[in-house]
């Protein structure tokens, strides 16, 4: 379940598990664009970023994210979403956990002064990204992460934006997520908090150098055996999606810049084992 945990923060592929980077250049006859890995929460001693990103942002005029991010943060479409995100009235988490979790889940937030009831009114999906975030940030990582930093770039600079999916689909992916499995993920999730530290710092070593193999071991491989369902919507499903659209990316000569959670890229359902079987070739930027 740590697994998830990383994903949210916010992965076996024999492409090159030598210490490079994060950056793929995905090519087809003369035309290519640029597929990074990210990480959605840093650290401030996380930057600057590996070289590559720069390198591919340079030559990209048009930046790829998961969904509109900007759209997002829009005071109707956060409404939107809270929505989703809740239980209906007269519902709550707390109905779908034992005794024995629910107390465990009362006692996290309680150290860290956090109202149980007014959590537990979130939908699972919800109630486990606030649980990691709440870690995340109490182990440093405070900052905005890759796609935040890209974003504002682009809008600097002027160059193109656009997303992989719609808003909507993106928010069902988080409200759905978990459904039927409350007790055991918050159970899984608790237990795993508690080795998020050096989660972290094992998960950001191996972004950072692009070590994909290590990615899987970290990122994937418990994740997809104890969750398949959750693994299958969130990554596998979503993954299949945003082939269509990667594949006409080498259409023309436009050169685009696709940033997408580093999950995305690795292991038998990732992107990059995709794009290579349709006939791309791929090179992993030092």
């Amino acid at each position: 379940m740590k697994n998830l945990i990383l994903g949210l923060c916010s992965f076996c592929l024999s492409l090159s598990s030598f210490a490079a980077s994060p950056v793929w250049k995905i090519s087809k006859g003369d035309n290519h664009f640029y597929l990074g890995g990210t990480i959605h929460l840093l650290a401030e001693s996380d930057y600057p970023l590996p070289n590559a990103f720069e390198q591919a942002y340079r030559e990209a005029s048009t930046l790829v994210f998961e969904t509109d991010i900007e759209q997002m943060k829009a005071s109707g479409n956060q409404t939107q979403l809270l929505r989703k995100l809740l239980y209906p009235s007269g519902e709550s988490l707390r109905q779908k956990l034992s005794t024995e979790t629910y107390q465990r889940l009362d006692n996290f937030f309680a150290a860290r002064g956090v109202p149980t009831n007014q959590i537990t009114r979130f939908r699972i999906g919800m109630t486990v990204m606030t649980l990691t975030l709440i870690e995340l940030r109490r182990n440093g990582l405070a900052e905005e992460g890759v796609d935040m930093f890209f974003m504002d770039k682009a809008k600097q600079d002027q160059k193109g934006v656009e997303s992989l999916e719609e808003l909507n689909a993106h928010m069902d992916f988080i409200a759905n997520m978990g459904e039927g499995q409350e007790d055991e993920m918050i159970r899984q999730t608790l237990d795993d908090l508690e080795e998020i530290p050096a989660m972290i710092r094992d998960m950001k070593a191996a972004w950072r150098s692009g070590d994909n193999a290590r990615l899987v071991e970290i990122g994937i491989r418990e994740w997809k055996s104890e969750f398949p369902n959750v693994f299958k919507r969130l990554l596998t499903d979503r993954n299949n999606d945003w082939m269509t659209e990667l594949a006409n990316y080498n259409d023309d000569a436009d050169v685009e810049f696709v940033l997408v959670g580093a999950l995305h890229l690795v292991g038998e359902d990732g992107l990059l084992q995709q794009l290579q079987a349709s006939g791309h070739q791929l090179e992993q930027l030092p």
